[in-house]
């Protein structure tokens, strides 16, 4: 179902929601589904159908699509083959900038330089990966199917594969986690000299594996103090490795970067223009499940 933000009659950005996952992290509360074969062809046909019948439509006429952003859910679960179909889909049915961010989540351990060589060849031009932590022992307590050196090996191929806009996501607040830890996992995404940082606080979201283990007082969370503090120092720390990041990295106002739940992220460098431009009032549309 396509879905609206603030719409203007001008340009807009288009999410696509890709509802797969090899499994469900402990922390995740979006929607998601299992991936199996013929759920994932089911899929994709009713999504190009779907971009098809809005291009019929008035939904999108007269407006220029400046993103397209592939979000999930784990978007790279699909093959490249299926990906560039449906941006291909969403170029003939809709009036597309030439020049349009195509912006693509990954989790670390389902990329290899192949695929993305295809996804950066066939027109993606942003790779954001849900890196979490590089703390092993934190990855493994939240169900995460990736490792720290899969993140190394992600970015690496990442680059070969001609990505020049590469972000990585971190999370704080983690079980356990303490200001020093939570510390080394920043400086471990900084010394991969990635585009653009973002860091979310933990939020215990009702139905995910650690809000049980909240509720029968079996999470070991941060106090208030503690995450106040990682997140000034994260700040500070972001600050103070901006002239290690590449050139265009800088520090942005966080009022413009979406963020999933009550604490904003801090970002450094070049965040998503769908993301910037949800939050500053730019109109957006949604289409997947």
């Amino acid at each position: 179902m396509m879905s609206w933000m603030n719409l203007r009659d001008d340009s807009v950005g288009l999410y696509l929601h890709v509802p797969f996952c090899d499994r469900r992290c402990h922390f995740c509360g979006f929607f998601t589904r299992a991936i199996r074969d013929d759920r994932v062809a089911a899929f994709v046909s009713d999504l190009l159908a779907e971009i098809q019948l809005h291009g019929r439509t008035e939904t999108l006429r007269g407006r220029t699509l400046e993103t397209i952003y592939f979000g999930g859910g784990t978007p790279t679960i699909l093959s490249s083959g299926q990906l560039l179909s449906i941006l291909e889909a969403c170029r003939r049915n809709f009036l597309v900038d030439p020049s349009a961010e195509v912006s693509i989540e990954a989790n670390p351990a389902s990329v290899e330089e192949p695929f993305l060589r295809s996804l950066r060849k066939g027109g993606c031009t942003r790779l954001s990966l849900g890196a979490q932590s590089f703390d092993d022992a934190e990855l493994k307590a939240a169900n995460t199917p990736h490792t720290a050196e899969q993140i190394k090996r992600a970015v690496r191929a990442a680059r070969r594969a001609g990505f020049a806009n590469l972000n990585l996501d971190l999370i704080y607040g983690l079980p356990g986690q303490s200001l020093t830890r939570w510390l080394a996992n920043l400086d471990a995404a900084i010394a991969l000299a990635p585009e653009h940082v973002a860091f979310y606080g933990l939020t215990i979201e009702e139905g995910t594996q650690f809000h049980r283990e909240a509720e029968r007082g079996h999470l070991n969370l941060p106090d208030e103090d503690a995450l106040a503090d990682m997140y000034q120092e994260g700040r500070n720390r972001l600050r103070a490795a901006g002239p290690r990041l590449p050139a265009q990295s800088g520090l942005l106002d966080r009022s413009r970067v979406a963020g999933i739940g009550p604490q904003r992220p801090f970002v450094p460098g070049r965040s998503a223009v769908q993301h910037g431009g949800v939050a500053g009032g730019i109109p957006s549309a949604g289409v997947g499940r």
